[in-house]
């Protein structure tokens, strides 16, 4: 399989071949795999049970998706748009995934100061800047373990141990949150890139903080990170749960006892950086930030935003914030 010849593994057989026979070992098999697994994930997108398949077997998963969400999409509605992505009509998950692999991939924002910096503007950033990039490529500091490269991000699984909030989907039903376990330790997850991370908030693989800052501090002593976040009920101060009733006892039950454990399993961690040069760090990491993404109106992200007239079938969602602006 072109996946597994790449070192990864989806757990599925189905969602192998149909990458493998899709698009073999081009640039979208990676995110095309991906797009198989949150619409079958109950904590994500809904509990395939309930529509009476076994969320254990492969052979059902993939009949939910051609059944419960391929099928839904009408061939008189999306026929057309089908043939023009694809050269035919038929409808089928296998190319639902690939389109939305392709809406991802093209969505590159990679226009920033410091490569502007690279490049030879040496005045793309501030003093304070450059400061914060020599703190953050210091080996001392270990940053570059996990982000390093053009993308800042070795794409490797590693356990971040950050607090808990949410259940987790371990398999022994305990509740926690042990990502890619067996490969790096409990709470393993793929180090992601730092392009833009300035703008991509809430920070943490779970979006567990709510500044930048806060999550950089995380790395100066996960012990002390994690007794210090539920002591003072962090995930509450999110904006999403600053008004829930019972927020920490809703949002991270056990939260302190999972996260305790996860990062039991796990060598503690420490990068011995001071306050100050977490301050570097971020204003470093802010550099990274192409203008056109932190700029809603611009020409590249409304590009990508499709029209608001319902769409081919008129079920199309539009979201809009608190204000009732559009997003």
């Amino acid at each position: 399989m072109a996946l597994q010849n790449r070192g990864v593994s989806t757990g599925s057989n189905d969602v192998d071949t149909n990458t493998d026979n899709a698009v073999g070992t081009g640039t979208l098999a990676l995110l095309m795999a991906q797009a198989h697994f949150p619409v079958t994930a109950a904590p994500e997108m809904g509990d395939v049970t309930e529509f009476g398949y076994d969320g254990t077997s492969d052979q059902d998963l993939t009949q939910y998706r051609e059944t419960i969400l391929a099928a839904n999409l009408s061939p008189q509605d999306w026929g057309d748009l089908f043939t023009a992505g694809f050269g035919d009509a038929t409808i089928n998950y296998s190319k639902i995934a690939q389109a939305l692999a392709a809406y991802e991939a093209v969505q590159l924002f990679i226009d920033n100061p410091f490569f502007d910096y690279v490049d030879g503007n040496v005045n793309a950033m501030s003093s304070d800047e450059k400061r914060g990039a020599i703190t953050f490529m210091d080996s001392s500091t270990g940053c570059t373990f996990c982000h390093s490269g053009a993308f800042f991000t070795t794409e490797a699984v590693l356990p971040g141990n950050y607090p808990q909030i949410g259940v987790g989907k371990a398999e022994d039903g305990s509740g926690r949150d042990t990502g890619a376990v067996g490969l790096s330790g409990p709470g393993a997850f793929r180090a992601p890139t730092l392009l833009n991370v300035a703008i991509t908030g809430p920070w943490g693989h779970n979006g567990q903080f709510g500044t930048l800052k806060r999550n950089v501090q995380h790395y100066q002593n996960h012990g002390a990170s994690i007794a210090n976040y539920f002591a003072n009920d962090e995930m509450c101060e999110l904006e999403q749960f600053k008004n829930l009733s019972d927020c920490a006892t809703e949002v991270a039950p056990n939260g302190l006892v999972l996260s305790q454990e996860i990062l039991a399993g796990n060598v503690e961690f420490s990068n011995n950086i001071s306050d100050a040069e977490v301050d570097l760090v971020v204003k470093f990491l802010e550099t990274l930030t192409d203008p056109d993404a932190a700029n809603p109106n611009s020409n590249a992200i409304q590009s990508l935003i499709p029209p608001r007239d319902g769409g081919p079938d008129n079920k199309q969602l539009d979201g809009n914030d608190i204000n009732g602006n559009a997003l």
